[in-house]
């Protein structure tokens, strides 16, 4: 009888043990969650209010193909509002580094040429990809298609 009781305990011991370990595996994971997410303005709650920036697209520096004043989101990452005010005219891809544009209006990179998109923002190269930089109040954004030398 003993023996049994003591079998008993045990299994009592290794469901709670398994039970204990099981929640915090679910607790690790839900915070990693949402850290992940608060690291990705893109997906930011709204806050209704808009700000006017300027968005212009050059080819190598000197040809401007685009140049619009916009209204954004306040709070939206860059590439929200270029999907908004560009729409189809915009392709990118997203990866787990963010979004990677590739064309504008249709001037697309070229890798053979080593062509690629860089930006600004109010004349200073920015730091930041397109899915983390969050515009502010008339800023001045420049997207440049030109050759870039390693």
């Amino acid at each position: 009888m003993a023996n049994n009781t003591n079998k008993t305990k045990k299994l009592s011991k290794g469901r709670w043990t398994i039970v204990a370990v099981s929640l915090l595996v679910i607790a690790a994971l839900f915070f990693v969650g949402q850290k992940y997410n608060w690291l990705r303005p893109e997906e930011a709650q709204s806050t209704g209010e808009t700000i006017i920036i300027n968005l212009s697209v050059t080819l190598d520096g000197s040809q401007t193909v685009y140049d619009e004043t916009i209204a954004a989101e306040k709070g939206e990452a860059l590439i929200e509002a270029m999907k908004d005010e560009l729409g189809e005219q915009l392709v990118y891809s997203e990866s787990e580094y963010g979004a990677y544009i590739t064309s504008i209006c249709g001037y697309a990179e070229d890798p053979d040429a080593s062509k690629y998109w860089v930006y600004t923002v109010n004349g200073e190269q920015a730091a930041t990809g397109v899915s983390e930089y969050v515009p502010e109040e008339n800023d001045e954004i420049v997207f440049d298609l030109s050759v870039l030398t390693w």
